[in-house]
């Protein structure tokens, strides 16, 4: 890393600025009383994914082309390349390196020190395969035994019913949908089971945690199809087998002259488990499940969601045409004496205990004026995101909890926010770093939340991707800084905080949420029952 970062002091400050966004570097001089020097410029280069940045060609072309004759000289010793002194050295020895960097990306990335970064970056970003052979490690507690078990019954009772697998965020959905599944292939042999996501970070999920699944339940080996993300098979000559898949990508087959596929694995289909089932009723939606299971075989639906509404804490028509489609039936978790089973699975240490506290700040009137002047939501939220009293706030208050050792969440406004969080965070010397569905693909998705759960980094900023598809036991802390009335996402997002002791998680975790005049909602009991009164419970 030395060798790094004294190739990047031979750039000027204008250059290394240039490899940090505008607005970041307008975001730090708002909230920080330091001038940016070429030092710190380097160290929140350094602070990012370093192996990301020489991973692309054009910056690290650049970057050997800034190596002084004797920078250069060292690469080529490293390499074995011996070529005498310095003074040997010509424009076309530049060159030379950057053709030897490019076909030897390991070696080169050896020689400037960083090989276990370049090894782990590799890894996290290596493509997975579309399909893959899971051979015959996966236990439940009890109350995920119950639900499994209930589940089993309908299903043998009315295998073409639809029900809803109610859980609380981080109570453990995923394993006792995995479970149903690998039940129903013991007993249904050549069988095909559509699971489908909303995203493509909740259909990896899946996609690895049948691996374990399976490993440990199944009885014979099975197949698991990948299509979601850039998928690369067909949906026809599936006969048996997991098939996951995002709505996304089963929608666009469909609509792009493959309905016969599609029509052959409906044909095939015995079961259809649907993630995040309160997303269903969106007409696109609604139209590709219901042309899956519009055959022959009419498959039973199994919906899963820790939140069976569509929003707000106010029951809707969109509520009651949600609960309706689902039959009116729940599959949920009884807790005898509790008002809510959350408080039981918090009190048994599945779930950590929430303690919220708000965030506050002083909002000048001619920018309080400027906010309610503005007619959309999004408006309001992108002024908000700008204010440096409330920025300083959430600054503050991170840097507090990582004094303290917290692995911290943070809820950016927008995309731009979360940008600007994270540089400002490293500029402070706290290592973060931040995912948005805009700027990273799902390789490096992947290597951030590496470095996350590593602890390499203990902060990590996100918009629009980490209120599901998250699992992160260590995290304490969440930070909600965007501002919402939807109290499904509310709930989501202070589920990436809430994993028990039990499950590797914490005794107690920590909600903040910045106080902006908009209605926020801090019980998660009280939102768990919220859409209780449309559901009968099986």
């Amino acid at each position: 890393m030395n060798l790094i970062k004294k190739v990047l002091g031979n750039y000027s400050k204008g250059e290394l600025q240039a490899l940090i966004p505008d607005h970041s570097i307008k975001f730090i001089n708002d909230v920080s009383d330091k001038e940016l020097t070429k030092e710190s410029l380097i160290n929140l280069i350094l602070s990012d994914s370093i192996v990301s940045m020489l991973d692309d060609k054009k910056t690290r072309d650049k970057f050997i082309s800034r190596m002084s004759e004797s920078d250069l000289l060292l690469i080529l010793q490293g390499v074995g390349i011996d070529i005498g002194d310095s003074s040997s050295i010509t424009a076309n020895t530049y060159d030379e390196v950057k053709k030897y960097a490019a076909n030897n990306i390991e070696i080169f990335m050896a020689v400037l020190g960083i090989s276990e970064l370049w090894v782990s970056y590799s890894y996290a970003t290596e493509d997975l395969p579309s399909i893959k052979e899971v051979v015959p490690q996966y236990g439940m507690y009890p109350y995920q035994k119950e639900i499994a078990i209930k589940v089993r019954e309908v299903i043998q009772k009315q295998p073409s019913a639809k029900r809803i697998i109610h859980l609380p965020t981080g109570a453990g959905k995923t394993r006792v949908a995995m479970n149903v599944i690998c039940d129903f292939f013991r007993n249904n042999v050549g069988s095909v089971i559509v699971w489908i996501g909303p995203s493509n970070e909740l259909c990896n999920q899946a996609y690895e945690e049948f691996t374990k699944a399976w490993k440990a339940l199944g009885s014979e080996d099975k197949r698991c199809y990948r299509f979601f993300d850039s998928p690369g098979i067909p949906l026809s000559g599936i006969t048996d087998g997991l098939l996951i898949a995002s709505i996304h990508q089963l929608y666009a087959k469909r609509k792009n002259g493959n309905e016969l596929h599609f029509k052959q694995l409906a044909k095939n289909c015995r079961l259809i488990i649907f993630d995040e089932a309160h997303q269903i009723i969106a007409p696109t939606y609604l139209e590709t499940v219901s042309e899956l299971r519009d055959s022959l075989s009419s498959s039973f639906l199994l919906g899963l969601t820790a939140t069976p509404g569509r929003g707000s804490h106010e029951i809707g028509d969109e509520d009651r045409q949600l609960s309706k489609y689902f039959e009116d039936k729940k599959i949920t978790m009884k807790a005898p004496g509790y008002e809510s089973p959350v408080q039981y699975l918090i009190d048994q240490g599945y779930l950590a205990q929430p303690n919220f506290f708000p965030l506050t700040y002083v909002l000048p009137e001619y920018q309080k004026e400027e906010v309610e002047s503005k007619l959309s939501e999004k408006e309001k939220i992108d002024l908000l995101s700008n204010v440096d009293g409330r920025n300083l706030a959430i600054m503050q208050t991170v840097k507090e909890e990582y004094e303290n050792g917290s692995f911290i969440v943070v809820f950016a406004c927008n995309v731009q926010h979360a940008i600007d969080i994270s540089y400002a965070l490293n500029f402070e010397g706290i290592p973060s770093t931040y995912i948005t569905s805009k700027t990273d693909s799902s390789e490096s998705q992947k290597e951030k939340v590496a470095r996350y759960k590593r602890g390499d980094v203990r902060v990590i900023v996100n918009f629009g991707i980490l209120a599901t598809g998250f699992d992160a036991p260590k995290t304490n802390v969440a930070v909600i800084s965007r501002p919402t009335t939807s109290l499904v996402l509310y709930s989501q997002m202070v589920g990436r905080a809430m994993r028990g002791y039990k499950s590797g998680g914490n005794l107690e975790c920590r909600i903040y949420t910045v106080k902006d005049d908009i209605k926020e909602f801090t019980n998660v009991n009280y939102a768990f029952v919220n859409w209780n009164i449309n559901y009968i419970e099986e």
